[in-house]
């Protein structure tokens, strides 16, 4: 046996289920095991900034049981990217942060009051979002009822800012009515 296949014996049999176990103490959160897992004498880890001109996704890793890991690096467009189209920030909307934290308790008091507001039926099953903008689950109404979504994408702008109209609009005018 070679050197590289007895190093990957002794890291599978020995040191790779170390390493799994912290990843399943702290859920697979990155953060809180570099942070708080491998903090030791031997080892220290800390949280750094990220570079808010790139998105780093997490598309598979040894300890997720892939046999390597892989990462989606992409740059950033200029504008943050949880801004809507509209101009909302997703991230202090409530089914974004539902969504984001797995809080049912808030899902079900979002859908209560957006189905007063909108006296429509919505229930805590319908408030999954991940923003505007975003790829992955969206509310019903960004998704396929949003006006001012629809305008935008069939016009061909990221946001309502490069429309010359936007001044005007009656679609963003209700919004910021709503949000004044």
């Amino acid at each position: 046996m070679g050197y590289r296949e007895e190093a990957i014996e002794c890291v599978k049999d020995r040191v790779l289920p170390i390493h799994q176990q912290i990843y399943a103490k702290y859920n697979g959160d990155f953060d809180r095991i570099y942070s708080e897992g491998y903090n030791s004498k031997s080892y220290q880890g800390r949280v750094i900034e990220p570079d808010s001109r790139f998105d780093v996704q997490i598309e598979n890793t040894i300890l997720r049981g892939g046999d390597r890991c892989t990462f989606r690096i992409t740059r950033r467009a200029g504008m943050k990217r949880l801004i809507a189209i509209c101009g909302l920030d997703c991230e202090k909307c409530d089914a974004y942060i539902a969504t984001k934290n797995n809080d049912q308790a808030l899902r079900e008091k979002t859908a209560k009051l957006w189905s007063e507001l909108n006296q429509a039926p919505i229930l805590p099953e319908h408030i999954n979002c991940e923003g505007c903008r975003m790829d992955g689950a969206k509310t019903v109404f960004c998704s396929s009822l949003c006006e001012v979504r629809k305008c935008a994408i069939a016009k061909g702008f990221e946001t309502c800012g490069e429309c010359p109209d936007n001044g005007t609009c009656p679609n963003l005018g209700a919004i910021r009515q709503n949000t004044n």
